[in-house]
């Protein structure tokens, strides 16, 4: 029962850290975009138009107050039909979302945009920067390693105090030793990324849509291990008999944190303090 309470506290601990490193990574993204001005491609969404008016506008009668007054209600206005002293204008409104995709400018033209165009649809543009090659390498590496050390730093710290405590409480004859202990705990969590593993093999063998998206949320502390090998692209995985063996590998390191957790409590070595006054006593 205690194993098992203090499995559920690892287990909470498990998913704060994963909501931590999912803004690591998102975070260290933005950074690195930030670093290269470059537009590389652009989001498009694509609108249905709905006709709402058409009127003549002259020149002559000063600046087009009709047209400003639906801009600003949101509505397009579009102009391209030209009169003698003016044009005649076309009002819109914005209707439902048909499609939207992503353009890389290396891919050359938009042949897709221009087909909607013709079609009549509205198309809306951003502008984005795509990390890739060298860059897009050192912003996994440094990601993936900072959110390694929240992980193992967060998640099997219960499991120290527990380690830490039971040296008197095994000596006392309170409890049985059981080195092994740390271990169990930590299948709670474990328990929790072998269902997003389950999840992963329904989305490849096509049982499950979003199946993908629930290994790579449940297991976030290993994005940038994840997206390597899967092929360097998270929202198009490639996955192989050796990806899908590998991805099985963030299942397990749950429990081995909290099994080397236990031990290093149960031993009475902190890692940290080791590391510090070595430090310090080097320095000196």
């Amino acid at each position: 029962m205690e194993n098992m309470q203090s499995g559920f506290k690892v287990l909470g601990k498990y998913f704060l850290c994963v909501i931590l490193c999912f803004f690591t990574f998102f975070s260290f993204a933005a950074i690195f975009s930030m670093m290269d001005n470059t537009k590389d491609a652009y989001t498009a969404t694509v609108y249905e138009l709905k006709e709402v008016e058409t009127y003549t506008y002259n020149e002559a009668d000063g600046d087009d107050k009709k047209k400003a007054d639906f801009e600003a209600k949101g509505y397009l206005v579009k102009t391209d039909e030209k009169t003698e002293g003016g044009y005649v204008a076309t009002v819109y409104e914005l209707g439902e979302e048909i499609d939207a995709y992503v353009h890389e400018y290396a891919n050359g033209k938009d042949n897709k945009k221009a087909d909607y165009e013709k079609q009549g649809y509205l198309i809306k543009t951003a502008e984005f920067n795509i990390l890739q090659g060298g860059p897009f390498i050192v912003y996994l590496v440094i990601a993936q390693t900072v959110s390694l050390i929240f992980f193992v730093i967060m998640v099997p710290r219960e499991v120290y105090r527990m380690g830490s405590r039971d040296i008197n409480r095994v000596s006392r004859g309170e409890v049985r030793e059981d080195k092994l202990r740390g271990l169990k705990i930590g299948l709670v969590p474990s328990a929790c990324s072998l269902f997003s593993y389950v999840c992963l093999l329904l989305f490849k063998c096509d049982l499950l849509a979003s199946g993908h998206f629930i290994y790579q949320y449940f297991n976030y502390y290993s994005f940038g291990y994840q997206t390597l090998i899967f092929g360097g692209d998270p929202k198009a995985p490639v996955f192989s008999t050796l990806s899908m063996v590998l991805a099985f590998l963030p299942v397990l390191l749950p429990a081995i944190v909290c099994w080397a957790g236990y031990l290093l409590g149960y031993k009475d070595i902190n890692l940290y303090e080791k590391t510090v006054y070595k430090k310090k006593k080097e320095e000196n």
